[in-house]
């Protein structure tokens, strides 16, 4: 009959149709792409300003972080020849204020520098294509590239100095690294948010940072403590990271109080926790 199509024929639209999908499904890569590229693009001007901002208005201060945490390894080395201690485990001291204090210098200044950044870069959150997220996610880049340089440096150092850098469980070991790094970024949601609209939270995050310090199990063998002042101290998931990274370099490091799960779920209920409240408390930035 006149207007029908035979049986299996192609249909006068359907190439019209094909063509329109295909030309959708381009659209929205482009788009995507897009979206991409602009995201990059404010990331890379995000961590490009904090470079630049964080010490001497330059680049130096970059140089400058990345090499602070030496001073940490000076200080405890200090600390260790005064007291004239011997190193309790390994083949140095200069060794195992390396494994020691490394944990406590990714959470320090990852956590740290990400409540800074939510203080110092409010004044973004003027341009719309900025959101709050964006500022920490991007100082939180930095702070783990810069994390990732400061390991690589102090296992030169190590080597550089005669000592042995290998641990006796290396991928144990890139797992506590891991798993710091991911306590530092999930702690240091929650408070940034609390920064951006209480600047002087970073009075707070300070005095975290040196409770911290003295409770991580830097200057002491968390196993030799009394069980009365171990217990309390093993709910710190920092000292339960400094216990993990130990326990990767010493095969015969004795432990009592690792609980690799604590630290995980830890990091995972503060870092949902954070982005709940950049969600509901996002009208107040």
């Amino acid at each position: 009959m006149p207007g029908q199509t035979a049986l299996g024929a192609s249909h006068p639209h359907d190439g019209v149709i094909a063509r329109g999908r295909g030309a959708h499904r381009t659209t929205a890569a482009e788009t995507h792409a897009r979206f991409f590229r602009s995201y990059g693009n404010i990331m890379f001007a995000l961590v490009m300003h904090d470079i630049k901002n964080r010490f001497f208005g330059s680049g130096l201060g970059q140089i400058v972080m990345i090499l602070w945490p030496f001073v940490h390894i000076v200080v405890l080395l200090l600390v260790y020849g005064f007291s004239h201690r011997p190193h309790p485990y390994g083949t140095s001291t200069l060794q195992y204020s390396a494994i020691s204090v490394f944990p406590f210098i990714c959470f320090n200044y990852v956590t740290r520098w990400v409540v800074i950044s939510a203080i110092t870069n409010r004044t973004f959150l003027q341009y719309p294509i900025i959101k709050p997220l964006d500022i920490i996610i991007a100082r939180m880049l930095l702070e783990v590239i810069s994390m990732t340089i400061v390991g690589a440096l102090l296992v030169l150092v190590v080597v550089a100095c005669g000592d042995e850098a290998m641990p006796a469980n290396p991928m144990e070991a890139v797992c506590a690294i891991g798993a710091t790094l991911f306590l530092a970024v999930a702690f240091g949601v929650p408070n940034a948010v609390i920064a951006f609209i209480l600047p002087m939270w970073n009075i707070v995050i300070a005095i975290v940072i040196v409770c911290s310090y003295i409770s991580s199990g830097i200057l002491f063998v968390t196993s030799e403590l009394p069980e009365q002042i171990r217990v309390p101290l093993s709910y710190n998931p920092l000292l339960q990271c400094t216990e993990w990274l130990r326990v990767a370099y010493y095969s015969d490091y004795p432990t009592t109080v690792l609980d690799k799960t604590y630290v995980l779920v830890f990091a995972l209920v503060s870092l949902t926790l954070g982005l709940l409240m950049e969600k509901v408390l996002r009208r107040y930035f």
